[in-house]
């Protein structure tokens, strides 16, 4: 018979009493000066110590036992033949196991990060109900007229031209709506469910409708595939997932509330950039429009970007995004021979009623 020392909690005193205990069967008797107590295997509770803590062994009627020796504890269990796996146990107590075990852990987190987020983002932003995604545009929308955006200080006959050049050139026919950008300067960006923004200041910059119709176009290659939520679900997925392994970390719930960070970040994987140019060009191309259309208007962005670049929020835009000079080098080797942009334009008037 082995005898294991423990400290004996019972629910008459709050004493520790020095016991021991020892295992027949299906029985633990816990043993304190010449009295002898039996409890039924089955009417206990081992719960795996961490590390070098004592194992906790639950009683019934809120009693319980401190077992320091939880090795030789773990060996007697196992000779009378008790179900109870301390698989964890051997492996906090096993240096190469643990080590092992925490790799394979962190091999399986990348795994699910790289692979198991981005199908289920895609999966999610395939089927997600277009009622819940007209509320999530408005929520955005809204919030960007609140604290980046002021109203288009352009006509409603400038305004309307455009959409109706577009339109009618593309055979598409989106949510399309003008906002002054103010910090985001010349900008243009899709929201989740067939709404694209572009600011005052791009349509002034571009001056050639048909740089503008390019950049529409990569903007609803963003809207057709589904881009930007996908962007918005994996960016609340990864804010869940550090939820659960650390806690809440300063500032992670404000940023998965405020979905405006996503869009503005535009942290887009540099493959929805890349796949977004190539509907672009290849729309542009399909339509007998030159693809230089694309490269030129990158073109424009990246001299107005350039100019403002002190502006912490474009460094940021610049950073999440593949390099312009890259993304240009990509459509013209695609197609060298092509001509240059046809120049459509139209006589820009600002709103009258705007101060």
């Amino acid at each position: 018979m082995t005898l294991i020392e423990a400290k004996y909690y019972n629910s008459v005193d709050s004493k520790t009493h020095l016991v021991q205990i020892h295992f027949d069967q299906d029985k633990l008797y816990i043993l304190e000066n010449e009295k002898t107590k039996s409890v039924s295997i089955n009417h206990c509770k081992f719960e795996t110590p961490i590390a070098s803590n004592p194992m906790i062994v639950e009683l019934p009627n809120n009693e319980r036992l401190e077992v320091k020796n939880s090795t030789l504890l773990v060996e007697e269990l196992k000779r009378i033949g008790h179900k109870k796996s301390f698989a964890s146990y051997h492996i906090e107590t096993n240096t190469k196991l643990f080590a092992v075990s925490v790799l394979v852990t962190i091999s399986l987190l990348v795994v699910f990060i790289k692979f198991g987020i981005p199908k289920m983002s895609g999966t999610i932003a395939m089927h997600a109900p277009s009622s819940w995604t007209e509320k999530l545009d408005d929520h955005i929308l809204s919030d960007l007229d609140k604290h980046v955006f002021s109203e288009s200080k352009l006509s409603d006959e400038t305004q309307n031209q455009i959409r109706h050049y577009f339109f009618k050139q593309s055979n598409t026919e989106a949510n399309l709506l003008f906002r002054k950008g103010n910090q985001l300067k010349a900008n243009a960006f899709a929201l989740s469910n067939n709404t694209i923004v572009i600011t005052d200041e791009l349509v002034h910059s571009a001056k050639n409708l048909n740089h503008l119709l390019a950049i529409y176009l990569h903007e609803y290659g963003h809207l057709q595939q589904k881009y930007v939520l996908k962007t918005i679900v994996s960016s609340s997925s990864l804010a869940l997932l550090s939820l659960m392994l650390v806690g809440d970390l300063p500032g992670l719930s404000e940023s998965l509330a405020n979905l405006n960070f996503v869009l503005l970040s535009r942290s887009y994987s540099r493959g929805y950039e890349t796949s977004a140019d190539d509907y672009s060009v290849n729309f542009l191309n399909a339509l007998d429009k030159s693809t230089r259309c694309m490269s030129e208007a990158l073109l424009v962005f990246k001299s107005v970007h350039k100019e403002t670049s002190e502006n912490n929020m474009i460094i940021e835009y610049l950073a999440t995004h593949p390099n312009i000079d890259l993304r240009i080098a990509k459509i013209v080797k695609s197609y060298p021979l092509d001509k240059s942009c046809q120049v459509a334009t139209l006589p820009m008037t600002e709103d009258s009623t705007s101060n």
